[in-house]
């Protein structure tokens, strides 16, 4: 079985290259094949997840707010087509109750089978050039409900066992400003998890099944191990970063500031919102401050902890 075996340091520093490289090349295809201008301008991110639907590989110039939430959208395909995926199906959804960023970033997900299993999906999340809603290009930025910025796609099936539901998806494209190339995007992002579907694949006759899936859980202890081990290098002390977004239009102009407070000893963040500050005086980057004594220096490369 997978669990039961150990993975020697080559062959997992192969593994993971490769599940990386899988993932970077699902890139490089909606690249050269989307429709969407916004993903022709690299607003798009793609991901290898195991069995379980964890992410086990992102791509190198992938964007954080999407890769930090495509298992949840993964996990929410699983429990909706439960004891119904099949090879050659793939799945789409955009849902922001589901992990979804908003409605306009369409995650096409595909289930991956070696010998009759599951053992994989890939996923391609790209940033369609509109989804309805009220204003061209979905982006509705006096929308108070959510009717107003697009369509809402719950988990659907796209392709049945290989075969298009063309009715599907037109009934999607139709219900956008430009559904020629939300039908371009879609068949773009479909062959990119098709890609990955073929290195994974690959790798599996090369490998073996129980050695591919051992991969797969180790990849992610050993970014685990890493994390944790970053996380207790900090200093002895309470951190926080302020940053900035935009405020509600219906507020008047300036920028809303979020303090984010924590700890190395405590795992959970809160976000707390702070004054409302004039766009004049906010500063071009995050500030990254820690509070208290610290023992050691920061192992944070360009960030200097400043003493409150």
């Amino acid at each position: 079985m997978a669990g039961d075996l150990t993975l020697d340091p080559v062959t997992f520093e192969v593994l993971k290259n490769s599940f990386i490289t899988s993932v970077d090349q699902m890139g490089e295809q909606v690249l050269r094949t989307c429709y969407s201008f916004v993903i022709y301008n690299h607003d798009f991110s793609s991901a290898l997840h195991d069995a379980k639907g964890e992410c086990a590989a992102q791509g190198n110039q992938d964007i954080a707010v999407h890769v930090g939430t495509l298992h949840f959208t993964c996990q929410d395909v699983m429990r909706h087509f439960e004891g119904d995926m099949h090879e050659g199906d793939v799945f789409a959804i955009n849902d922001p109750y589901a992990g979804g960023t908003h409605f306009s970033d369409v995650r096409l997900i595909r289930p991956i089978f070696a010998d009759g299993k599951i053992i994989a999906f890939s996923q391609s999340n790209g940033h369609w050039s509109d989804v309805g809603g009220s204003v061209p290009g979905s982006f509705d930025v006096a929308a108070r409900e959510m009717f107003r910025e697009g369509l809402r796609i719950t988990p659907v099936r796209l392709f049945d066992k290989g075969r298009f539901c063309k009715d599907v998806a037109h009934l999607i494209a139709s219900n956008t400003r430009d559904p020629a190339s939300i039908i371009g995007d879609i068949q773009a992002q479909t062959q990119a998890t098709q890609v990955c579907e073929r290195e994974i694949l690959r790798l599996v006759g090369k490998y073996g099944r129980d050695t591919v899936e051992t991969g797969l859980a180790a990849v992610q202890d050993y970014v685990e191990r890493s994390a944790r081990q970053r996380i207790a290098a900090l200093p002895d002390g309470e951190w926080e970063t302020v940053d900035f977004i935009d405020r509600d239009p219906a507020g008047g102009e300036g920028m809303t500031g979020n303090r984010t407070p924590g700890s190395p000893h405590r795992p959970h963040r809160t976000m707390e919102n702070t004054a409302t500050h004039n766009t004049t005086v906010v500063p071009g980057a995050p500030i990254l401050r820690r509070t208290g004594s610290a023992s050691r220096p920061s192992p944070l490369r360009g960030s200097t902890p400043v003493e409150s």
